[in-house]
């Protein structure tokens, strides 16, 4: 049931990004996103057009993405400062990163209790940017 708010949510906000209209990351963006490598690795893969293994995304990857995720203290930042990240954007190389990330963590790490606190935390930020002004 989370899950399908936490997709939801995310398209509201998808669909707020739209109305912004920024351009796609490139690959110097997307490294300096500081994402987990294995999402860094993917998103140069959707840029570049080449083949992605999701074999590649290690069994820590969980780890990995909660300590970016708590590194970014969204929780503690206004949506205008939330725009204001390279993964911030509509299409295959911005939020889908973080709904990919939460998607691997699960699968290759397990969820768990930190998971679901990551995922009710992206859930209100993904509200927060559906529900922003119109910039």
């Amino acid at each position: 049931m989370e899950w399908q708010e936490f997709a939801r949510k995310w398209l509201t906000a998808e669909i707020m990004l739209v109305r912004l209209v920024k351009p796609p990351m490139r690959l110097v963006d997307v490294k300096e996103t500081g994402l987990p490598s294995a999402l860094q690795d993917w998103a140069l893969a959707q840029i570049s057009k080449v083949e992605f293994s999701s074999a590649q995304v290690p069994a820590d990857f969980g780890a990995q993405m909660l300590n970016w995720w708590k590194g970014l203290n969204v929780g503690q930042k206004d949506v205008s400062d939330i725009f204001k990240y390279l993964w911030c954007r509509d299409g295959r190389t911005g939020l889908v990163m973080l709904v990919l990330g939460m998607h691997w963590w699960a699968d290759k790490s397990g969820g768990g209790k930190a998971w679901k606190a990551v995922m009710r935390e992206m859930i209100e930020m993904f509200e927060s940017l559906g529900n922003a002004p119109d910039l």
